[in-house]
Order: C-alpha cells, then sequence, then structure tokens
C-alpha cells in the first residue's frame, strides 16, 4: 500500500470511569503449552519482553500485507497440540500443515499421531524450532509482499516473556527462504488483522503496550506493514486479554464479522457500539463495511474462527452442534457465499481462546496476486464499463495470455467470458459491456500463470462476485454514419438514433475540418472534411445526454478501393494445437484476393462465423488472420471466442494493417489459423467436430489506392542510445508526410561487432564501442542516423586476498578484478574504515599504520558493488604495572546491587586512584563500594583460573576481548571472607579460561562494604599450574589501568575465546569461515549427544539468534539476515561455554 501515512487513524475513547468487567482467568492445567495469558511468574519478567529484540532497517517502497482471507499455502500449528488430530487430519486433505516440532523425537511422536487420525502426511510438514506454547496465531509470522512483489515475513517483539515462542518466526522465516523484517512494535497476532489493503485493525492494547506512544506505533505500522489507517479500538470485553479475535473479524476487504450478546450482558452496549463503528468506516473498496453478527449467548467463540483458501473452520462447543451453533455457521455461509463452513468441536475451546488462537495460516509464497477496485453501488448507464486490474504472478513464470477472463452475467442472465487485454506492464483490462435495460452486473476476475496457479477475484469467484446496479437513463444517446471512411471532398451523412422519450435538442460536432463543423437539430446532415485524418464526432441530446465516437470517421487524401473474397470450400477445421500465437495450424483455410497492379494495400477487413457443438465452448476458440503474400504480416495477438456454452459466433475486425504497403499486381494470399482449447474425448488435431468456421462466412476485404504519396523525409527516435551488452532496444522510424505511400525503410549498422540491427528496427547491443544505425527510406533515400555506444555493466568486484595480517609499517598489494572482465568501466575506489589501522593507495597498496582491524574496501566507480579485505594489524600487549581503583562512600547497603543502582555510579567515584598488584587496602572504611577494573595483560597461552576474596559481597567480571561490554560474571560470593581466605565459598573460583599470549582483557571487581573489617583481591593459577588456591595475587606486571594508557586491542585473527571448561574433559569447536559474508559452520572436536545451545549476541551483548541442537557433529548457521559487523558465537554444552568473534561482511 501506498507508504505515505495518511493522518486517519481511529481510536474509540469511552468514559474514563466506565465499569470495567473483567473475565475471570480460568484454570489452566495443560502441561505442554503456557497458558494464553500471562502466568504470575512471567508478570515478574515483563520487563524481558523484546529486550533480545534486534530491530531491522524498515522495507522500502510498496509495501502490501497480507489478508488471512488471501490465498494460503499452509496452515502454521505447534506439537503437541492445543487442537484435535482429526482437525489436522481434516486440513491435511486440503492444504499443507506445518508443524513446529522441538526434536526428532518429538517430531516422531507428531507423525505417528497424525497417521493414526487418518492425516495425508504428504501434507505434513515439520519445521524444527523449540517452543513454549501452542499460541502460533499470537506469535507466528506475519507476511508482506514487499516492492518486488516477493513474499517476506515481518517479525515483531511477542508480547510475552517467551524466547523460543519469541525465536520462531526467524526459524519459518529460513526455512521458507523468505526475507525476515524485524519491526519494534510489541504485539500479538491475537490483537491484529488487515484487509490486504493497508486498513488494518487491534484493540488498543497495541497502545498500552508501546508506552501508548501512538504515533510511533502508527509510524511503525506504515513503515513495515502498509497500514495507512489504522482501526484501534477498546476491547468490549473488559481488560482481560483485549484480543481482537475474540470478537471480531475480516472477512473480506468489505467483510466484518463482530460478536453480538444478550441485551443482559453487562457489555452489550460495547459490542453494540464497536459494531456500529466500523459500519461507519469506509473500506478500501470505497464502500461501507458489511458488518455482519454472530451470537454468542454464552461466551460461544465464534469469531475465533481459521479461513484456509474457500474454506472456514469454526469452533463450536457442543457435539452434536446445537442449534446457536448452526446458527453461527448460517452466518458464515451468509456472508461467504460458496465457501465450505465447517463447525469444529474441541472440549478445550475457551470463550477467549479457540481455533485461531492455535493456528496460523501461512500465505502462498508463490500466490497469482490480482489487485482490482471492484465497480460497486450504482452507476449511471454505460453501454461499456472500463474493468481493470494488476496481475501479479509471484512465482516468477508468466501469466497465460490465452488464459485472463472477465466473466460476467447481466440480470442474473447466463455467464459470458471477456479476455483481459495487457494495457502495459502489469496491467489488464477489458471493457465489459451492457444492454440498455440490464439493471445489475455480477462479475468476477480469473488468472491462471504458467506456474500452474489459478485465481479469481473475489478470492471465491462466482458464488460471490462483485456486483454494481445500472441507473437507466430516460434517453440514449446514438447515431451513425453513410460511410465511416471517405476522401477528402466526399459526402458523409450522419443520421440521429437516439431513442427516449420527450427529445428535444440536438447539438452536432463533427470534428476537426467538417463543413459545417458543428450543427444543430435532429437531421440528417450532409458533411463533407476539407482535409484528411481521422475524426471524432459527438452528439448532445437535451442538453445533457450526450454521445462520443473517438476517431469514428477516416479521411483519406485519396480514392480508397476495395475488393473481397469470400471462402466457399465447405466448413474450415479447428486445431487442437494452435492456441498461442508462438505456434500455428496444421490447416488454416487459404484465401487470395486479386489487387491490380499499381495498387498499394492500406488496410484489410475480416469476417468469419465459428459454431461450436457437441461438449465445445464458444470460449474455446482461438483465431487469427495472416497475409503471407510478401511483406505480409500476422494479426499480433489471437481473437477468443466468448460465451461458455456452444452456439455460433461471429467475428468482425477492420482496418487491419497486415498488408499495409504491400504492393498489388496479382493474388494477396491470406491464411486464416483457427485452434480450441478443448476436444472432445477421441476428437483432437484438426476436426470439425467441436469447433469449426462455418462455410461462406470467412470473407477478407483488402483496401488499396492508386495515389502515390512520396516520402519527404524521415526521422530516427532516438536519436542515441546507450545500450548494455546482449540487451535490446527498438528504433522507431517516423516517415513524412505521415500518409506517405511506401512507409518501407531498411536498416544497417556501421559496426556490427558493436550493434546490429534487424529489419524491424531492433538493436541489439554485440560489444564494447560505438556505431552508427542507419535508417534508408525505400522512396526517397532518405536518410536518419542514431548513434549507439554499447557498454558491458559492472556486475561484480573481487578483492585477493580476502584477509591479511601484517605488521606496523610493512606494505601489501591488493587486486581487485572487475567482474566481467571486458566491463566498460575498469575503475576502481579503494577506502579503509580505520586510517589509524591502515592507509590504501589509490591503486590499492595497503600500508600498515597502527594496532587493530581495518576493512579495506573497494568499489567499483559507480559505486554499486563493493569487496573487502580484513586487515590485522596485531598489538602486543604490553603492562603498565598498574590497575585502577575507584571509590564510592556513604552508599548504604551490603549488595553489590547497592552500588551499581547508586547515581554516582558509575561516573561520580569519590575517590579515583592505581594500585600496583590486584589488592586493596584493607580496613579503609564503612558504607562504601569499590569497583577494581583495567585489562589484564595474558602473559601465556592456555587455560586459567581466578578466585576472589573480601569481606563483603564481591563479584569477578572477565571479558572475551578488551569490550567492556562482553564481560561475563565468572565468580563471586555475597558473605565476607577473611583476607586470603579462597575457599570458603565455591562461586569464589571461577571455572577454566582459555587466554592467548599478549592478547588484552578486561578484568573487573566489584566490592560492597557495610561495616567492620573490609578486604578484597583477586589470585589466579596459570597455566600448567594446579591447586585448590591461587598460586599468586595477580601481580601489576600484568595489569594496566582502565583510564590513561590502556592497551586497545582488536586483533581479529586470533579471535580471542573464552571458554568455560568442566574438570573432566573439554569439547573444542571450530568456527570458519571468517569472516563469513552469511553462512558459517560449527565443528566440534567430537560428536556431542546431548542438548547445545548456539547463540548469536551483538557486540553490545544483545542475543540476536538461538538455536537449540539435539546432537551436533557439524552444524551450519546461517546469519546473512544480519547486517555487516562483529558478533559474537556463544556455544553452551552442558557447563562448557565456548565464545568466538566473527565478522560479518557485506
Amino acid at each position: 500500500m501506498k507508504r505515505n501515512l495518511r493522518s486517519l487513524f481511529y481510536l474509540l475513547f469511552f468514559s474514563l470511569f466506565f465499569q470495567h468487567v473483567v473475565a475471570q482467568i480460568p484454570e489452566w492445567n495443560d502441561p505442554n503449552s503456557l497458558p494464553i495469558w500471562m502466568t504470575q511468574e512471567e508478570e515478574g519478567r515483563k520487563d524481558e519482553i523484546g529486550r533480545n529484540f534486534l530491530k531491522s532497517a524498515a522495507l522500502t517502497g510498496e509495501v502490501r500485507n497480507v489478508a488471512e482471507f488471501e490465498r494460503m499455502e499452509g496452515v502454521l500449528v505447534r506439537y503437541p497440540l492445543g487442537l484435535p488430530t482429526s482437525f489436522i487430519a481434516a486440513m491435511s486433505k486440503h492444504t499443507v500443515v506445518y508443524t513446529l516440532v522441538s526434536s526428532t523425537t518429538n517430531e516422531n511422536s507428531a507423525r505417528s499421531a497424525y497417521q493414526s487420525a487418518g492425516a495425508t502426511l504428504t501434507n505434513c510438514k515439520f519445521i524444527r524450532a523449540a517452543t513454549d506454547s501452542y499460541w502460533t496465531r499470537d506469535y507466528g509470522p506475519w507476511y508482506v509482499m514487499n516492492e518486488s512483489n516477493q513474499m517476506c515475513i515481518v517479525d515483531f517483539p511477542y508480547d510475552r516473556p517467551r524466547a523460543n515462542d519469541d525465536a520462531v518466526n526467524g526459524i519459518v522465516g529460513t526455512y521458507l527462504n523468505i526475507p525476515v523484517y524485524n519491526m519494534p512494535v510489541v504485539h500479538t497476532g491475537g490483537n491484529y488483522m488487515t484487509d490486504g489493503w493497508g486498513i488494518s485493525a487491534s484493540t488498543d492494547l497495541v497502545y498500552e503496550e508501546n508506552s501508548n506512544d501512538v504515533a510511533w506505533v502508527n509510524q511503525q505500522m506504515n513503515a513495515y506493514l502498509g497500514v495507512d489507517t489504522y482501526h484501534v479500538t477498546i476491547d468490549p470485553l473488559g481488560d482481560y486479554i483485549k484480543h481482537i479475535d475474540c470478537w471480531g473479524k475480516f472477512l473480506d476487504v468489505d467483510k466484518v464479522l463482530i460478536t453480538q450478546v444478550p441485551t443482559t450482558n453487562a457489555n452489550y452496549s460495547k459490542y453494540e457500539q464497536v459494531a456500529s463503528y466500523f459500519a461507519s468506516q469506509t473500506s478500501a473498496y470505497g464502500t461501507p463495511y458489511q458488518v455482519f453478527r454472530v451470537y454468542s449467548p454464552s461466551g460461544q467463540p465464534y469469531t475465533n474462527s481459521l479461513i484456509v483458501n474457500d474454506r472456514v473452520y469454526v469452533p463450536i462447543k457442543s457435539s452434536p452442534a446445537s442449534s446457536t451453533d448452526n446458527a453461527a455457521l448460517e452466518v458464515y455461509r451468509q456472508a461467504m457465499p460458496g465457501y465450505t463452513v465447517t463447525g469444529i468441536y474441541y472440549s478445550s475451546w475457551q470463550s477467549t481462546d479457540a481455533l485461531h488462537c492455535r493456528a496460523m495460516g501461512m500465505a502462498d509464497r508463490q500466490m497469482l496476486y490480482i489487485k482490482h477496485q471492484p465497480l460497486t453501488g450504482v452507476k449511471p448507464y454505460q453501454p461499456e464499463y472500463g474493468i481493470t486490474a494488476e496481475i501479479l504472478p509471484l512465482s516468477g513464470q508468466s501469466l497465460k495470455s490465452d488464459s485472463l477472463f472477465l466473466i460476467y452475467q447481466t440480470n442474473a442472465r447466463s455467464w459470458d467470458t471477456l479476455q483481459l487485454v495487457n494495457t502495459g506492464g502489469t496491467q489488464y483490462g477489458a471493457m465489459l459491456p451492457v444492454n440498455p435495460g440490464e439493471t445489475q452486473v455480477s462479475y468476477y476476475l480469473y488468472a491462471v500463470d504458467h506456474a500452474g496457479k489459478r485465481e479469481n477475484h473475489p478470492l471465491i469467484g462466482r458464488p460471490d462476485p462483485h456486483i454494481f446496479n445500472v441507473i437507466i437513463p430516460s434517453v440514449f444517446v446514438d447515431f451513425s454514419a453513410s460511410a465511416t471512411s471517405a476522401t477528402i471532398g466526399e459526402n458523409i451523412t450522419f443520421t440521429d438514433q437516439s431513442t427516449g422519450s420527450s427529445l428535444t435538442s440536438w447539438i452536432w460536432n463533427f470534428g476537426e475540418g467538417a463543413v459545417p463543423a458543428t450543427a444543430e437539430g435532429r437531421g440528417p446532415h450532409n458533411v463533407v472534411y476539407s482535409q484528411g485524418g481521422m475524426k471524432t464526432v459527438v452528439l448532445t441530446v437535451n442538453g445533457e445526454y450526450t454521445k462520443t465516437k473517438t476517431d469514428f470517421i477516416e479521411i483519406n487524401d485519396y480514392a480508397i478501393y476495395s475488393a473481397s473474397a469470400t471462402f466457399s470450400g465447405g466448413d474450415l477445421p479447428t486445431d487442437s494445437y494452435f492456441t498461442d500465437v508462438t505456434s500455428s495450424s496444421s490447416c488454416p483455410g487459404v484465401l487470395s484476393v486479386y489487387i491490380p497492379s499499381g495498387a498499394i494495400i492500406t488496410g484489410v477487413d475480416v469476417s468469419y462465423s465459428m459454431t461450436a457443438q457437441y461438449y465445445g465452448y464458444m470460449a474455446d476458440q482461438r483465431s487469427q488472420l495472416r497475409c503471407t503474400s510478401s511483406g505480409g504480416l500476422a494479426e499480433p495477438v489471437l481473437v477468443v471466442g466468448a460465451g461458455n456454452a456452444p452456439g455460433t459466433y461471429t467475428y468482425l475486425r477492420k482496418n487491419l494493417d497486415i498488408a499495409n504497403g504491400v504492393k498489388g499486381g496479382g493474388e494477396i494470399r491470406f491464411e486464416l489459423h483457427t485452434g480450441r482449447t478443448w476436444s472432445y474425448s477421441g476428437y483432437s488435431g484438426c476436426q470439425t467436430y467441436n469447433n469449426k468456421v462455418d462455410d461462406n462466412t470467412w470473407k477478407v476485404t483488402v483496401h488499396y489506392t492508386f495515389s502515390q504519396v512520396p516520402v519527404s523525409g524521415i526521422i530516427v527516435t532516438p536519436e542515441e542510445a546507450v545500450i548494455v551488452k546482449n540487451e535490446q532496444i527498438k528504433l522507431f522510424v517516423s516517415v513524412f508526410p505521415d500518409n506517405a505511400t511506401d512507409q518501407s525503410v531498411v536498416y544497417e549498422s556501421s559496426n556490427p561487432l558493436v550493434a546490429q540491427v534487424g529489419g524491424d528496427g531492433t538493436i541489439t547491443a554485440i560489444g564494447n564501442g560505438e556505431c552508427l544505425i542507419t535508417a534508408l527510406s525505400n522512396d526517397g533515400g532518405f536518410i536518419a542516423n542514431c548513434r549507439v555506444t554499447v557498454v558491458v555493466p559492472v556486475t561484480g568486484i573481487v578483492v585477493t586476498p580476502e584477509t591479511v595480517n601484517v605488521q606496523v609499517g610493512e606494505e601489501v598489494q591488493l587486486i581487485a578484478t572487475i567482474l566481467p572482465e571486458d566491463a566498460t568501466d575498469q575503475r576502481v575506489n579503494w577506502t579503509c574504515s580505520d586510517p589509524s589501522v591502515a592507509y590504501v593507495t589509490t591503486d590499492g597498496k595497503v600500508i600498515a599504520k597502527g594496532a587493530g582491524v581495518a576493512v579495506i574496501s573497494a568499489t567499483d566507480h559507480e559505486g554499486n558493488y563493493t569487496a573487502e579485505c580484513i586487515v590485522d594489524v596485531p598489538h602486543i600487549c604490553t603492562a603498565s604495572g598498574f590497575i585502577t581503583f575507584e571509590k564510592w562512600t556513604e552508599i548504604r547497603g551490603t549488595a553489590v546491587s547497592d552500588l551499581t543502582n547508586s547515581t554516582n555510579y558509575p561516573d561520580h567515584p569519590t575517590i579515583t586512584g592505581t594500585l600496583d598488584n590486584f589488592v586493596i587496602p584493607s580496613n579503609s572504611g564503612d558504607y562504601y563500594g569499590c569497583r577494581v577494573s583495567g585489562f589484564l595483560c595474558a602473559p601465556e597461552t592456555g587455560y586459567y583460573r581466578f578466585w576472589i576474596t573480601g569481606d563483603g559481597n564481591v563479584e569477578l567480571w572477565l571479558s572475551s576481548d578488551d569490550t567492556e561490554s562482553l564481560k561475563t560474571k565468572i565468580a563471586y560470593h555475597n558473605s565476607a571472607t577473611k583476607p586470603s581466605q579462597w575457599n570458603k565459598y565455591s562461586t569464589q573460583r571461577s571455572y577454566y579460561v582459555y587466554l592467548e599470549k599478549a592478547n588484552s582483557y578486561y578484568i573487573e571487581a566489584l566490592m560492597k562494604e557495610g561495616t567492620g573489617s573490609d578486604n578484597l583481591a583477586v589470585g589466579w593459577l596459570k597455566p600448567g599450574q594446579s591447586g585448590i588456591v591461587p598460586s599468586e595475587i595477580i601481580p601489576g606486571s600484568v595489569l594496566s589501568p582502565r583510564f590513561g594508557n590502556a592497551p586497545v586491542v582488536n586483533n581479529f585473527s586470533k579471535a580471542n575465546e573464552l571458554k568455560n571448561i568442566g574438570l573432566q574433559r573439554s569439547i573444542e569447536f571450530s568456527v570458519y569461515p571468517n569472516p563469513t559474508k552469511g553462512l558459517i559452520r560449527i565443528v566440534p572436536s567430537e560428536a556431542l549427544v546431548s542438548n547445545v545451545l548456539i547463540s548469536v549476541l551483538s557486540m553490545t551483548g544483545q542475543v540476536v539468534l538461538n538455536k537449540n541442537v539435539d546432537s551436533i557433529n557439524q552444524f551450519t548457521l546461517d546469519l546473512g539476515h544480519l547486517r555487516a559487523n562483529f558478533y559474537i558465537i556463544k556455544i553452551q554444552y552442558g557447563e562448557q561455554i565456548f565464545l568466538k568473534k566473527i565478522l560479518r561482511t557485506p
């Protein structure tokens, strides 16, 4: 929909003091799923909602959110189910059921249950994803079409603190191989419905869950989902769950279903108010919404239904269906004629939780989308109404041009068919005829693409078509002419044929060059024209009723003659193999018309009748006229019959240009190629059984002249052209005057190695360079040139090598290769992301300047393609002999959090200084907190173990490199210890931590002192040492302060790993390639058979991706949806944690 946000957002405001009637929360006893509401424990974790959600850029261009009632390729559920398996079995007979399963065991259980229920297993697919609940509607994906007409998913922070559920949409996007965009609005699918045209609806829960920032929510909904109009209402149910699907539903673009409750219901007036609200709003079709009401006397969840293509599944709470259930099903049938409506009984349905909550439609990624603004309401009478549509095959396959139809009926008569004709790009149209006296028109559109996709608009087609009514005017205006083609000075008589009562006035306009130009009165009127061309004639009757006939009269500067011939050799057969313009009939009719010498043909008329019989339909008929004499052409399109019934259809086409310019002097030969799209069994190939051309009906009339109008000059368009190699453009030639007899030209290229030109003026680019394409008129030898420049565009760029390690002062030459090798523009621009690390010359030479990591980018001159090389200049860290000490006084409490929550922490310490080893002065005061922080320069490579001791609550933090934000708490204790009392608490000691020699690591110790003695120290065991206490307090010789001369290390090639390992054995992991453009492979040193958690963290510590793997021999992870940046791969196996920093490149 349009991205310009219209200022039309609706919020129903009610009294601030209305009485809330809150539904009692039912008990929840299902061990397979968390409830649809938040548990008491989850209420305490609401701050986790959206915490690790990584917002992506919004979609660009036009965005369209797919509606539930559009074409679906399947339904998403979760196992264990919240649905009866019999329902899964029923759905699988008509659509694909996608099931979220957490493991192989889980999948096997689902398969067994489905098979036992009689499901069609070939329509059952499984997606591996851990889940917390079975509310796939609430956390499942929302589908949009982007500006390239590609199906995409929009994800959102699920409004429950359920990490597994919230991660599902990324997993589904990977499974379906479609892009996923992350919208930052906290939301839930049960509180959202859309019409597919940019109008959506929710309760005001969406504002409440996003800080009541109405403008921001509306802007985000527009940017990611294309929502132009957002109907936001209160929930008539009260504040219990506030999901719109508990009481409302879009059934189509212009249809809304709203629950109706008894007048005794406490919320009766609120239900009526929201129903009245939607009835007063305008749908995307420009009409008021049709509001249907479904009666729910006892909280039956009838609006919580599921629409899947032409089927509607409605939850009912009685078996067999009660009279109330049957009445609800009948409402759906009346609102959705032609759909199969089925009641689904399940004992666990709740009044605010049923079928819709537990299943989610999955939009057809290859849908054939028809966008059509229907004619509705009452229209003034016209003989024809233009019907237009945009037809988009998302399959990537082209449309079947002979299978695009407008199917219509008037006054409930039989249905007729018109072919939709391409009017440019993806636009199609047809003129729907309406005869006087026909007051109601019903129609729908039908399309087929070469992928086999078929679609109607509206989706159900004939049972529920678009309908509009016609007002019959009191006057019908019409007129005729004695001739529609004449020469200058030849008389034409115009006769009024208007009908109606009280015709009182007639005003005529006969067009340019007419004598007289205008006239009044009924006539007849005699008119001659003083100049040639096409003439438009207008007649207005009674001052308000007008008939315009555009290009009605053709006036020629010279006399036109005609010659005709009629085929009388019997009925002509049709061929089952001639159904498109790329083929030919194997049995065409042949007819010749004699044209005298010296004549030049100016036009052709053709007429014939085709009869469909014996199960053949007139709509099956296809035909095309061809002039096969030298210089002749074929009609550019097939002509299609109309009518889904046997009968005789008459064809008439005038002024065809298929023989224009052909010279006389003998028989001019024509072929009528006819075919059919269907044959009765045993009657294939050429035959007259089902469809035929009737004998003595095929007539060809050829118009010609003897007057020679000489050519006075020609011009070509364009005069200059830049063409991409292997592409084509069409050269257009204008011959002057435009009525010159011989319009033919010939073409020539000055250099066929650069560009070649065909006889129709099509220029094909062959190779780099310039040349002239010359057009030469056959009459007069006039010349016009087009200067053509052929370019080979850049399609990519490659830099070698992709990674280099250099020392400060060293140089390395990078090579950039423009693709393809013969690209016209070979220029390359070089840039460096960090000039303090490296400098790059204009020819790609890199000079290392300082320690760190820099990205050298090579970009083509137009800036469309970039390749990169990662330059790593290692830093050998050196310690300064000190570490930073900071102290905050007058802080009450004994918990470390009392320090970190202080308003003065961390920016305003009372005292700042340095220590020459990792121990603070003891007994320096009461009620203070301190931080000892800086950088540890590892003296050797291997596994270290750390201890912390202190008289107060203490914590020890260590980072995977010198980045403070990546620090991890590795040891702590919450009660006092004496100095050097290293083993009082098990948490004082860290796991083994892997550090690399000469690499710098951020380290931090925190202590909160209450009263009494105070002390803090950090010790360690270095690689090769063993023991139950540290070998020493960490000395100043390996430390540097947090401020001043802290070492800065970004040693990408060493990839600083932080590994927490158990005492029994350690598992090594390989992560490659690094850098990566998207895919990485994770390989453990031995096969793992228990659960492995793989996470991807941003450099700020946010979790952007989680994967649970049952077992792992090797695993491929796709980071293609993440933006280019550094990330941390975190692998947790038992008590072991492995961290690896990687670079995602563009």
